[in-house]
């Protein structure tokens, strides 16, 4: 203030020569001081502290049933209803909530496209992915429009227990029982063995259709044709009808054998989509015997050999070394011997190792508490430890990303990284130049090279460790996690795979993750080429062509990964497949080829009368409601008086110094200009 009044009151010859009347010196006054003020109010750093509320709306998630059975029994849900019902009910609800819109049948996919074309129903997964992608977000309600049958994944009752939202449940289907006759499930070895005989076992029923007959009828279909292996006529005398048969195939011909059961079809039936089904058998020419014996009686015995006769292509058999002629002869004929906490301080087990090293017989070693450690460096070669046995530690699987013996399933690298520990000796544990480490040992929360998993290749023996007691309770938490053995199924018989195959010494190798695919599934390759030092080459091309029944033909490319090569079909229509893979190396064409084939997925049409009793627990058990098709929109005023599903408001503060915002150095910009201006039009110059 002090500085305006200098300026413009004290300076006389300014004075005399502007002519000021007092208006115009109060108006340069007042802006010389605001412009100085914000000047050194600015060169003070101030801060300013702001508040201001966010509003986040309730999500609503649209969970839509798009699998194959709405279609086949729609009843009161016609499609279009159902469409314009939903419809309806997203504009009322679209301006006060967050609406995110998905559909299911095998796995759920975002989106609102309902073609009824699935041929799967997982409730209980669909549920389950939106629960661990909304579980800490403010979801108001799940409204499930299906028909509550379901024909994969658990009882969607007992998913996402804590999940405390409420399930509105829009009715599809009809519930009342049509005519119908129907084949039910097929029960099967989907692998047996070169000329020996299987049984198949077939559920069929029946409704409203009594004093009818039909004929079933068994064809094996090869190479397009269709030759009948077997007939059988029924008489449906009861308005619910049920029955089972079975019958014997014989395995003549190595690979997948496909067999059509059919049902004569019967005036009057609501749908005839059920009338059929096929079935794959894959035939296979040899069966490899494993020989588990054992230092003493373990709870890890009767869960080795569970996992390994989940696989049909081995027969195993288990014996204790103090059996000692029960023992040895276990040796004559076999494949793998596994010795579980063998050489132990009670038998060096010499003579089985030595037996097993003459006939090149591949062994796998499990270490426990008591394994002598010392006589098992003796007599392999794969690791030396130095330590006691009966001191162990407590060590997780910890997964060597570099492991390229073969390939494991993300998933279940995954899921078994968390499993309970095993029991392993505790020692220095020193690997052979030759080893191939699956998993090391994850002691606590540090990572160790000491090996958990590994197996090795020297001069034609194969050898594999397992350096821990208590594979048993990996199967009984793979069981609590996922209700199937299949992560520890597939890790334990892969290893043994390995083990057990002879060395192909091919320079060039080709084949997909399986030789049967469901027809949801996408079908994977993969691919290994090898130089001279039989060391991994991928520089280059490697083209596949596979060809169906029809002769035509699909080319694709493979893709490079660090040393080997994997392709992504995607997914093909149901039949029979050959392929062959061609790549050209060091001037030399090489190719590898093989067959697979792809089977229907016939879940849809077993179940078709609809399931509304499902429906209605899962929608009392959440504290929501179950309603018909064409009164989906009331679900709208169940939702808006609802007190638990209202938008959250977050206040938040934030200090911010004055500095950074901009536009007060503008306004001291406006100020300086202002008055310039304003003393140069008024004469002060």
């Amino acid at each position: 203030m002090a500085l305006s009044w200098l300026l413009y009151s004290k300076n006389e010859n300014y004075n005399q020569a502007l002519l000021f009347i007092k208006k115009r010196k109060y108006v340069l006054q007042t802006l010389r001081f605001a412009s100085l003020f914000l000047i050194l109010f600015l060169l003070l750093s101030p801060f300013i502290k702001s508040k201001w509320t966010e509003t986040e709306k309730p999500i609503i998630l649209f969970l839509n049933d798009n699998s194959a059975s709405i279609k086949i029994k729609k009843g009161t849900a016609d499609s279009s209803m159902l469409a314009q019902h939903i419809a309806l009910l997203k504009d009322k609800l679209g301006n006060d909530y967050n609406l995110k819109e998905y559909t299911f049948g095998a796995a759920i996919k975002e989106g609102n496209t309902i073609d009824y074309k699935e041929n799967a129903t997982n409730i209980a997964d669909a549920l389950t992915e939106l629960y661990n992608q909304y579980n800490n977000q403010n979801v108001g309600a799940v409204i499930l429009s299906s028909d509550g049958i379901y024909n994969q994944g658990s009882n969607p009752l007992y998913v996402n227990e804590g999940w405390l939202v409420p399930h509105y449940t829009i009715a599809l289907g009809d519930t009342t029982f049509q005519k119908d006759f129907f084949i039910g499930k097929c029960y099967y070895n989907k692998t047996c063995y070169l000329h020996d005989q299987t049984s198949i076992k077939i559920d069929i029923g029946a409704n409203y259709l009594s004093g009818n007959r039909t004929d079933i009828i068994v064809n094996k279909i090869d190479n397009g044709q269709s030759k009948q292996v077997y007939a059988h006529s029924f008489n449906i005398n009861e308005n619910r009808f049920s029955t089972s048969f079975d019958f014997v195939i014989d395995a003549d011909k190595t690979g997948i054998q496909h067999y059509k059961i059919i049902a004569t079809k019967i005036n009057g039936e609501a749908t005839f989509v059920n009338n059929e089904q096929d079935i794959y058998i894959e035939v296979l020419d040899s069966r490899l015997k494993i020989a588990i014996i054992a230092n003493a009686p373990h709870p890890d015995l009767a869960a080795l050999k569970s996992i390994i006769e989940n696989n049909n292509n081995y027969d195993c058999k288990l014996e204790l070394i103090e059996n000692t002629l029960a023992a040895t002869s276990l040796i004559g004929d076999a494949n793998l011997i596994i010795l579980h906490q063998l050489p132990s301080f009670q038998n060096n087990a010499i003579t089985i190792v030595k037996a097993a090293n003459d006939k090149h017989i591949p062994i796998l070693f499990v270490l426990g508490s008591s394994s002598n450690l010392a006589g098992f460096n003796q007599v392999q070669n794969l690791v030396s430890i130095s330590g006691n046995a009966a001191n162990t530690n407590e060590t997780q699987a910890s997964f060597n990303k570099d492991f390229s013996a073969y390939t494991l399933d993300e998933k279940f690298v995954k899921s078994l990284q968390a499993f309970p520990p095993l029991y392993s000796p505790f020692g220095d544990y020193k690997l052979s130049a030759n080893a191939y480490v699956l998993a090391y040992q994850k002691i606590g929360s540090a990572n160790t090279k000491y090996p958990l998993l590994a197996m090795a290749d020297a001069n034609g023996q194969k050898t594999g460790l397992i350096s821990g007691e208590g594979i048993y309770r990996w199967r009984l938490y793979d069981y609590l996690l996922h209700q199937n053995n299949d992560a520890i199924n597939e890790v334990v018989q892969k290893m043994i795979q390995y083990l057990v195959i002879k060395n192909d010494k091919r320079a060039f190798k080709a084949a997909p993750l399986k030789t049967l695919f469901n027809e949801n599934e996408t079908i994977n390759f993969e691919a290994y080429l090898y130089n001279q030092n039989y060391e991994y080459v991928n520089t280059p091309d490697v083209s596949l062509t596979i060809t169906d029944d029809k002769k035509q033909n699909y080319n694709f490319t493979f893709s490079k990964t660090e040393k080997t090569y994997n392709l992504s079909v995607g997914s093909l229509p149901v039949g029979n497949y050959s392929y062959i893979a061609k790549t050209l190396f060091n001037g030399k064409e090489l190719n590898s080829n093989g067959y697979f084939s792809i089977a229907p997925l016939q879940l849809e049409g077993l179940q078709t009368v609809a399931n509304h009793k499902l429906l209605y627990a899962l929608s009392k058990k959440t504290n929501g409601k179950m309603v018909y098709a064409n009164n989906a929109e009331t679900i709208v005023e169940m939702i808006k008086k609802s007190e638990n599903i209202k938008p959250i408001i977050y206040s938040k503060y934030k200090t911010l110094p004055l500095l950074n915002y901009k536009w007060l150095f503008a306004l001291l910009l406006i100020l300086l200009v202002l008055e310039w201006f304003l003393r140069k039009y008024w004469g002060s110059y």
